[in-house]
């Protein structure tokens, strides 16, 4: 069962990482829980002696702290959050999962910023790393994401394998702080090998666990998965966009598409990653 104590929130100081601040304080509020904003100062690129790589490392992480501290004043702030602050040395993407998994962080809610391939440019480079490789959910914040915008309609994009109908207790305890209304949707391609038989069972299978919330569930026939939840995010006004991370390399085939080609969500809606 997902529990929401401890959120982690990786910034590099960027508008980006600022709108995924603000956005983690009103999620930490509504769930009663606590804050801890990472910082990852990178090591030089260059061979230093070693006292004088200690010291200028020394001097880096103190630099670092003060623009952490900086950062975090400058932010709004909620009064009822916890909010702590961490420096660590090395690559973001390392210190970010390393430190999530050690630490025993239930959530990660970090911004998306483009980069390099159209799932760097959904969800930025070092997002991309860190959903594919984090022990924990990633919740991905869009750049231009309103944080003061409460969530009332929450997609959650199925397969229909039975691992995910298990994440539907998960997902009503994200729903219920908000009182939001969870749309199940199943992106019907010509090439799937969907059956009715397997609507069935999935309807049957997660509408028990969702007597307590307003629920629905859809199968939405579309040419891909991408034009599918870009149509019903459209439709449904969604405003959180839950997905299941079954295995690796999971946005290079979710996202194999033109890299002209956007995708709704793409710096609307924050998009959560389960396991």
């Amino acid at each position: 069962m997902l529990s929401i104590q401890n959120i982690l929130v990786p910034t590099d100081f960027s508008e980006a990482s600022m709108k995924a601040y603000y956005y983690a304080l009103q999620f930490a509020h509504k769930y009663n829980a606590s804050i801890t904003v990472l910082h990852a100062s990178g090591s030089f690129s260059v061979p230093i002696p070693d006292m004088m790589g200690h010291a200028m490392l020394e001097v880096r992480k103190s630099e670092s702290q003060e623009a952490l501290h900086t950062f975090i004043n400058e932010a709004p702030t909620i009064d009822d959050v916890p909010v702590s602050q961490m420096v660590e040395m090395g690559s973001a993407e390392n210190i970010i999962i390393e430190t999530a998994k050690d630490e025993g962080f239930d959530l990660i809610i970090m911004g998306m910023q483009g980069e390099h391939n159209l799932a760097e440019k959904l969800f930025g480079s070092v997002t991309t790393y860190v959903v594919e490789h984090a022990s924990c959910p990633v919740l991905a914040v869009p750049n231009h994401n309103d944080w003061l915008r409460d969530i009332h309609h929450i997609a959650f994009a199925t397969s229909m394998h039975p691992e995910q109908n298990a994440l539907m207790p998960d997902i009503i305890k994200i729903a219920e702080p908000w009182d939001a209304s969870i749309h199940a949707v199943h992106i019907d391609i010509p090439d799937g090998q969907t059956e009715a038989l397997n609507i069935k069972v999935v309807r049957k299978e997660m509408q028990p666990h969702a007597i307590d919330v307003a629920y629905d569930f859809t199968d939405y026939p579309s040419d891909s998965v991408q034009n599918g939840l870009e149509a019903f995010v459209k439709e449904r006004n969604i405003d959180l966009l839950v997905m299941y991370k079954p295995q690796r390399n999971f946005f290079q085939r979710l996202f194999h598409i033109s890299q002209t080609k956007r995708m709704a969500f793409e710096g609307n809606i924050p998009v959560l990653i389960l396991r």
